[in-house]
């Protein structure tokens, strides 16, 4: 039982320490019922400030001026120009931007021209003050062609008639010797008829056209005509061995009547 008991020493080393446990758990327990007063952090805000935060926020955005950024187009025409006979690249050179220069181009050619300023407010996204700025420069001067005399070029200039076609034209024109109607044109392969209607009042027609001497030409000559074939030259050539000579109402035996009223224009039988 010794072993179990205490010196003095040992005794007031263990009351030493109960003292020191008892005081802890006190000084927590006092501790625990002291009333600590929250104080938010700089980077917390109570339901007031956050509220007038939003105001001032607010606020600040109406006072906030948005500056709109338009694009301005300064159109200068450097002189007085006919609108049926520039591309996109001229309207682009004065001043319209690209997507409405290609817009006037198709769509003056689309209708075959325009006759005055009015119709080009019918092209999407073109403005009045465009059209005003360009009113004065605008000569809509009245296109003619003479079919007899007009260059390849000439007729290219016409909506709808092409390098190919311009160049039969010319080519069917010396074939015949010149066209006496322009009507004529629809002979021609390929040419739309559509095109000419629309343009009839664009054609003119001087009597420029070269006729064949039949009492002199010989039957290769003849026969070359469009409007004549080997079988009708070859009659000529015989009744002309005949009487030496044919004079009108010869030939009229010769074509029928539709044939004579074409190919009359192309013949002659006295110098």
């Amino acid at each position: 039982m010794k072993f179990f008991q205490l010196t003095r020493n040992e005794r007031a080393g263990l009351i030493g320490v109960l003292v020191i446990f008892i005081v802890i758990i006190l000084f927590k327990y006092f501790e625990a019922q002291v009333n600590v007063e929250y104080k938010p952090s700089s980077i917390e805000h109570t339901q007031e400030e956050l509220s007038s935060i939003s105001k001032t926020y607010d606020n600040s955005k109406k006072n906030i001026v948005f500056t709109e950024v338009k694009k301005v187009i300064h159109i200068a025409p450097f002189e007085k120009f006919n609108p049926n006979l520039v591309d996109a690249k001229y309207w682009n050179k004065i001043g319209f931007e690209n997507k409405i220069a290609l817009r006037l181009e198709k769509f003056i050619q689309s209708g075959y021209g325009i006759k005055n300023i009015k119709m080009l407010s019918k092209v999407y996204g073109m403005k009045e003050e465009w059209i005003k700025s360009i009113e004065d420069s605008l000569v809509f001067e009245r296109l003619t062609i003479d079919i007899n005399t007009a260059s390849a070029e000439s007729f290219q200039s016409i909506h709808g008639i092409g390098e190919k076609i311009s160049n039969r034209i010319i080519k069917y024109r010396n074939s015949l010797g010149g066209f006496y109607s322009v009507q004529q044109l629809k002979n021609v392969y390929g040419m739309d008829s559509n095109v000419i209607a629309e343009n009839y009042d664009v054609f003119t027609l001087s009597t420029v056209y070269n006729k064949i001497n039949i009492n002199t030409t010989g039957l290769n000559k003849i026969m070359r005509h469009p409007l004549i074939n080997r079988q009708k030259a070859e009659e000529i050539i015989r009744v002309r061995s005949v009487f030496g000579s044919i004079d009108s109402v010869a030939l009229q035996n010769i074509f029928t009547l539709k044939e004579w009223e074409q190919v009359k224009y192309y013949l002659k039988w006295k110098d």
